[in-house]
């Protein structure tokens, strides 16, 4: 008898039963929940400015000095550019926005000039004014026609004009801190980078390791000397510390002299400009009244002082015996000093004369 014919499966029939999968055994552990996501720390959100209110008379006599300090800047004259900034300062209410411009540039200046106190105190006023969010997502307009500017960037200036003070002051551990702000803050590039390398190798010094004797074969005369040995202390490398405080030193030798000859520096100058402040022509003709014999300037006669373009010659051949760059490295501080006035005044007395004769 044939065997039962038994049906092909369908496998395209849905209906279709399959054999049982065993189910797998169900955990008595409870079920644990999800870890929570760590929030990421943000930044504080930028302080509501109080803005202080200023006259329009005070914003422009700021705005001018202002620009007055940056002139004195690009032509090197830092010690009139100092006073610019001072200048400015003093017509802005204290905590105003425009003010962290000033800081910032008159600590600059005071760098130049060898006050790293000064320095200092700007920056920390200027990091103070600006808090917590350290200007970022902010803007500090000018109140004029000049395109508004990241706050940020006055941060990273003050910090960096911040650690050159502590370093001109011997302060390396600190400045190595606030180099090491900057650097993570994105602030100054390989400058920073480079001030914190530095001022971190003046803070640990690496020591000189002494250089082992030779053992010696003890004498039949005297017993071993079973002493401890004396490890000797290590040595820090001071050179560039040395230098430094020579430098210092130098200059606070130069700031007592410049002292003691400052009335008769400024009785000197003033006699030379006396009634002509502004006449480029007559400061320009006298200038050999008030330069010392060693600068070798010959007096200029009236002829080349009539036509404009002959007194500009005359102007930038004045100007290159007295430009800080030029004066001799053997030069007294007497001599240093009324050159630096003199630059001033005739760049003073310059910028009225190409403006009434459009130079």
């Amino acid at each position: 008898m044939p065997a039962p014919s038994v049906s092909e499966p369908d496998l395209f029939d849905t209906g279709s039963t399959s054999p049982p999968v065993p189910s797998r055994p169900q955990s008595s552990r409870p079920a644990q929940p999800a870890p929570k996501p760590t929030p990421i720390a943000s930044r504080p959100p930028p302080p509501k400015r109080n803005m202080p209110s200023i006259s329009p008379l005070s914003l422009k006599a700021s705005h001018a000095a202002r620009e007055d300090g940056n002139a004195h800047f690009k032509r090197g004259d830092y010690s009139s550019a100092h006073e610019s900034y001072t200048t400015s300062l003093r017509h802005l209410p204290t905590g105003h926005p425009l003010t962290l411009v000033l800081l910032t540039n008159h600590a600059l200046t005071a760098l130049k000039t060898g006050e790293p106190k000064t320095a200092l105190t700007d920056c920390d006023t200027a990091i103070t004014l600006i808090g917590a969010s350290k200007g970022e997502a902010e803007t500090l307009d000018f109140l004029d026609n000049t395109p508004p500017k990241p706050m940020r960037d006055y941060y990273g200036k003050a910090l960096m004009r911040k650690a050159e003070a502590l370093e001109q002051m011997e302060k390396w551990e600190q400045a190595a801190d606030v180099w090491r702000e900057a650097v993570e803050g994105g602030h100054g590039g390989a400058t920073s980078m480079q001030g914190r390398l530095r001022a971190e190798k003046a803070a640990r010094p690496k020591p000189v390791v002494a250089a082992a004797r030779k053992p010696t074969a003890p004498s039949s005369a005297a017993p071993p000397d079973r002493r401890p040995p004396i490890k000797a202390k290590p040595a820090g490398n001071f050179a560039a510390v040395s230098a430094l405080r020579a430098a210092n030193a130098a200059a606070d030798k130069a700031d007592d002299e410049r002292f003691a000859l400052y009335d008769s520096v400024d009785a000197r100058i003033k006699s030379w400009k006396d009634g002509k402040e502004t006449n480029l022509r007559a400061l320009l003709g006298s200038l050999d009244t008030v330069l010392w014999p060693e600068a070798n300037w010959k007096k200029i006669g009236m002829a080349d002082l009539v036509l404009p373009g002959k007194v500009k010659i005359q102007y930038m051949k004045g100007i290159a015996k007295v430009h800080p760059d030029k004066i001799p490295t053997d030069a007294t501080t007497e001599q240093r000093m009324i050159s630096a006035a003199v630059f001033s005044a005739l760049n003073e007395a310059w910028d009225k004369f190409k403006a009434e004769n459009g130079l």
